[in-house]
């Protein structure tokens, strides 16, 4: 990978984490969930922080495996010129 694109990933990274750390998108919650969590005890709140760290990998794994997948075969569907044809810019 060229120095430019580890740039634009990395500048492209740091927007979707401004943009997923934004107060808005902080907030953005059921109005149930946040009732019930206001009005429960310490060992619910607990609970269910422990719940969402429980399950909160599993999107990202699928979703690292799926880019993954995606770079991999990222040029396998790509025809490649046919060097005898009149059309290929080489054989001018």
């Amino acid at each position: 990978m060229s120095k430019s694109g580890i740039t634009r990933l990395l500048k492209s990274g740091f927007g979707a984490l401004a943009l997923l750390l934004s107060p808005a998108a902080m907030y953005a919650q059921c109005p149930m969930c946040y009732q019930a969590a206001a009005s429960a005890g310490g060992r619910f709140i607990h609970a269910l922080r422990s719940g969402i760290l429980i399950l909160l990998p599993a999107p990202f794994v699928f979703g690292a495996m799926i880019a993954y997948m995606a770079y991999r075969r990222r040029n396998h569907y790509i025809d490649s010129p046919d060097p005898l044809s009149p059309a290929n810019p080489l054989m001018d």
